[in-house]
């Protein structure tokens, strides 16, 4: 009774693979809104499959983040998240996968709505604190007890709210920085779901085969990877050379009729730019 439970919760798994309509867009869609991303949210099969049946949520009130000690030479503890109360990304996929089980698998990638993008890097707890209390942090009070600190945290976050979409803390340096690369979004209408399947032919996020031989150092003859006829790849970007091609007939004479040129993510040989729209296809 216990294995058919479990196999039909993983089928259920499986077929949950697209989140509200309203929420699900195309790398070509999030590169025509210059959306930010990707990132990633690592978490479990679980969690993610509430998150795709009713979206992020919010916990306003949560106690589980750092733990209630002194942070640093003033005396006072950190707020209970690190951003405050937010829904948790990262532009690093390897952090992504310690938060997704160790694995790579279902791992999703996501694009934010965030005009209003705060970005820091902080290399020390005393900045850290310093930001913090500069951005609505009550210390003193959340020195007080555990139930001030959830306080003050929200406080903070509500300030934080007025003023960004979101914040990201980079977490760059010659070692990683505090708890490294994150990105706090505090509104969840601001987060979409990558899902290449609806793109379509020829856009950022489609499949295309390779109709001509080509190398992924076209400048170098002597290349030795090579992406031979019908290798399959992904774009990854796509730009529109018309403009440039009045300017600079003679550069491309051989490609006078090439509207685009594409960057393009084999399945084998890596990944090749300036590709022209004679040396694919749609798959």
């Amino acid at each position: 009774m216990v294995l058919n439970e479990e196999i039909s919760r993983q089928k259920k798994l499986m077929q949950i693979n697209e989140f509200a309509d309203d929420k699900t867009i195309t790398l070509q869609m999030a590169s025509d809104r210059k959306l930010f991303g990707p990132v990633y949210h690592g978490t479990t099969p679980e969690n993610m499959e509430n998150i795709h049946q009713n979206g992020f949520q919010l916990t306003s009130d949560k106690k589980n983040g750092y733990p209630y000690e002194l942070y640093d030479q003033t005396g006072y503890p950190p707020p209970v998240d690190h951003l405050g109360y937010a829904i948790y990304f990262t532009t690093n996929k390897s952090i992504g996968k310690q938060y997704n089980g160790g694995t790579t698998k279902n791992l999703k990638e996501f694009y934010l709505d965030t005009p209003r993008l705060e970005t820091i890097n902080f290399g020390s707890s005393n900045n850290m604190m310093k930001w913090w209390i500069q951005n609505g942090y009550d210390a003193p009070l959340a020195g007080r007890s555990e139930s001030d600190r959830v306080t003050a945290t929200k406080k903070m976050t509500e300030i934080l709210k007025s003023k960004y979409d979101a914040v990201w803390f980079k977490g760059l340096g010659f070692k990683r920085l505090l708890d490294g690369d994150q990105i706090a979004v505090f509104d969840p209408s601001r987060i979409y779901y990558i899902d290449n399947s609806q793109s379509q032919p020829t856009e950022i996020g489609s499949k295309v085969r390779r109709v001509t031989d080509g190398r992924v150092s076209r400048f170098d003859p002597n290349s030795k990877i090579k992406i031979p006829t019908g290798t399959i790849g992904i774009i990854v970007n796509k730009t529109n050379v018309e403009n440039e091609i009045k300017q600079f007939p003679n550069h491309w004479a051989k490609n006078l009729n090439t509207k685009f040129t594409y960057t393009v993510k084999w399945s084998k040989g890596g990944t090749e730019n300036n590709i022209t729209d004679h040396d694919i296809e749609p798959k």
